[in-house]
């Protein structure tokens, strides 16, 4: 009996994780990277490989999946945390600052706002948001 793409995409997925919880990080990536083309809809495919690229150190491309997966997805907070914590990493605070203004503005986030405490208690008195970004266009 031949997989439907749900079950397959679920086959995948775990595939990726046992290889990722096995050490195999180069191997996961592969699993998921190299599929991404027949599930390109999947934000739970590109979510996985935003989190395994930011394993591997490679913001880019995990900035790059978060994206696709946000936009796929956009009330997923999962991948919108990757997003920012991944442009966050790059240096690009204000387009970090603008992805959780884009997900906080239709969406109710405990993790934004504990992370924004978190911020805040690790620098009292400063401003943590660049004042560039607190323009309005």
């Amino acid at each position: 009996m031949a997989l439907n793409k749900k079950q397959q995409l679920n086959g995948l997925l775990q595939a990726a994780i046992d290889s990722y919880h096995a050490g195999q990080l180069d191997e996961a990536i592969n699993h998921l990277s190299q599929s991404a083309s027949d599930f390109p809809k999947a934000a739970k495919l590109w979510g996985y490989l935003g989190f395994l690229y930011a394993e591997a150190g490679e913001d880019v491309k995990a900035a790059q999946a978060f994206r696709k997966a946000a936009s796929i997805s956009p009330h997923s907070e999962q991948a919108s945390l990757g997003l920012f914590h991944s442009l966050w990493r790059m240096g690009k605070t204000n387009a970090a600052f603008d992805e959780m203004r884009r997900y906080v503005k239709s969406n109710d986030s405990p993790r934004y706002r504990q992370l924004i405490r978190d911020m805040l208690a690790e620098a009292p008195g400063k401003s943590i948001v660049p004042a560039e970004s607190l323009v309005v266009a």
